[in-house]
């Protein structure tokens, strides 16, 4: 039996596939970590009490002090309300996080998931020597997160990071920047493959060898974009492509070399987001 943490909060990272939780110190150090399937398809109300079942399993006899959340969507810090989220979770927009969880008693934290991650990777991981950084998450879609004079930046609307959400001409089109530069956009790229693992499975084919160049071509122009308009000390990637990087890094690597721009892959993996949350149920408490 796992030993409970005598001063600790609750944390959890809720996307589109699974829901994540786990007490966490204020170290950072995690027990009681468990893991469930998102009833994404079920509708909003499901998703919740999924995330209200995990929560008390995880909590157990442990007396936790605040509550934070790693949220998929567009989430208002101040009310812990989904403002707007994808076809991924149906039924998730305008979602209130603190009614759902008024039952715990406790202060809850909530933020979109990338930001999540940021704060997490500043406090624990890659970014945490560094002042001004940007997270990129490349996986289904592409998020990204800012970290300005050590601090999140949120923008206006918490709109800021939702890179993905940009507009890119594509033979004659506006799409969405993520269309192309995710793994499923390089499965697009490529035309014939059903997702960016297929591709990066048939790297031999020069139809695939073609699309993940592109891939790569796309990648270091928004970087290099991205380093002329913010100005970032380091550049961390993450999402579910930094696993396949040894077969796109090589090809990254010179086309940024002629800038003095810190790229490197993100440090906590999967678990960046819900550290993220803990360090934010931790901040309501100071």
């Amino acid at each position: 039996m796992q030993a409970m943490t005598p001063d600790c909060v609750l944390a959890a990272d809720l996307g589109g596939t699974k829901i994540l939780a786990a007490l966490v110190d204020a170290e950072g150090a995690t027990s009681r970590l468990f893991e469930v399937a998102t009833p994404a398809q079920s509708g909003a109300a499901a998703v919740c009490e999924a995330l209200r079942q995990l929560l008390e399993q995880v909590q157990g006899g442990a007396r936790p002090r605040a509550i934070g959340l790693s949220l998929a969507g567009v989430i208002d810090p101040k009310t812990a309300r989904v403002i707007d989220a994808t076809d991924a979770l149906p039924g998730w927009k305008g979602t209130a996080l603190r009614a759902e969880l008024a039952g715990f008693h406790l202060p809850i934290a909530a933020r979109n998931d990338v930001h999540a991650a940021l704060i997490g990777e500043s406090w624990l991981g890659a970014l945490r020597d560094c002042r001004h950084g940007a997270l990129l998450t490349l996986g289904t879609g592409l998020g990204a997160a800012f970290l300005v004079d050590g601090r999140l930046h949120e923008g206006h609307g918490q709109l800021a990071g939702h890179l993905g959400r940009t507009e890119w001409l594509h033979q004659g089109h506006r799409v969405p920047l993520e269309s192309l530069l995710s793994g499923t956009g390089l499965a697009r790229l490529h035309g014939g493959a059903a997702d960016g693992r297929e591709v990066i499975a048939r790297l031999g084919d020069p139809a695939a060898k073609a699309a993940l160049q592109a891939w790569v071509d796309l990648l270091a122009l928004q970087l290099r974009n991205l380093h002329w308009a913010f100005d970032p000390g380091r550049v961390l990637i993450g999402g579910g492509m930094i696993d396949a990087r040894e077969h796109w890094w090589p090809l990254l690597t010179p086309e940024l070399a002629d800038l003095p721009l810190d790229v490197q892959p993100a440090e906590l993996g999967s678990r960046a987001g819900l550290l993220g949350a803990a360090r934010m149920a931790w901040e309501t408490l100071a």
